[in-house]
């Protein structure tokens, strides 16, 4: 018998969007707790704090409860996910290289905004097949390359952020201020980096079109 209950299998779902086998949730359940407090805190309508303190508590009082999701049935290890699971990659990764604060409030504002773009998906009505495929691939890939971007940003870039209690509007808003302001002291990367995370949360929240590149 699973020990988490539906509305909170739905909520872990919803944030990491897992591959079948949930691999590495026993590396990364820590920084999945404080990503789901982030979230709840960012937006508790979508990530009710009934659900997220309820797993909170199983987790603290035994944290081997955890392990019941991950399945050995096929081990595949880290093969696909960076690209068909970027969200459960990037927790892996801030897990093993240091439970990085700021890397996961930014990773958390990513994955609020990915269920916000999600859910725009799942109102499209169209007849037209191609279109909503065509859709559902600029969300996957914009998702990747935001949650590259999480990864692989120096913490020398990090420390220009101020996330603590911002909602996710005005993370987009330091982003676009750090391109305006920071363009030629950092590397190319980090610029590039910046500009994945800052296009992301414009799509998510409506104010650009992913196929306006200006």
């Amino acid at each position: 018998m699973n020990p988490f209950s539906t509305p909170e299998l739905s909520l872990l779902h919803e944030a990491i969007q897992p591959r079948y086998d949930w691999f590495g949730i026993e590396v990364f359940q820590h920084d999945l707790l404080s990503a789901i407090q982030t979230l709840n805190a960012i937006d508790h309508s979508a990530w009710p704090t009934d659900v997220v303190n309820s797993i909170i508590t199983k987790v603290n009082e035994d944290p081997g409860v955890i392990k019941t999701l991950y399945q050995h049935t096929e081990p595949r290890g880290s093969k696909g996910i960076y690209g068909n699971h970027p969200i459960q990659a990037a927790l892996w990764q801030i897990a093993k290289h240091g439970h990085d604060v700021t890397r996961l409030t930014l990773l958390a504002h990513i994955i609020h905004m990915a269920l916000l773009w999600r859910n725009r998906l799942d109102h499209f009505l169209s007849t037209d097949d191609l279109e909503a495929e065509r859709r559902r691939n600029e969300y996957a890939s914009s998702l990747e390359r935001a949650c590259l971007a999480v990864r692989k940003l120096s913490g020398r870039v990090l420390e220009y952020f101020e996330l603590d209690d911002a909602p996710s509007w005005k993370v987009r808003q330091q982003l676009s201020q750090f391109l305006a302001e920071k363009v030629h002291i950092y590397d190319r990367h980090s610029i590039g980096y910046i500009s994945h995370l800052e296009r992301f949360i414009s799509y998510a929240l409506a104010m650009r079109n992913p196929r306006n590149t200006i």
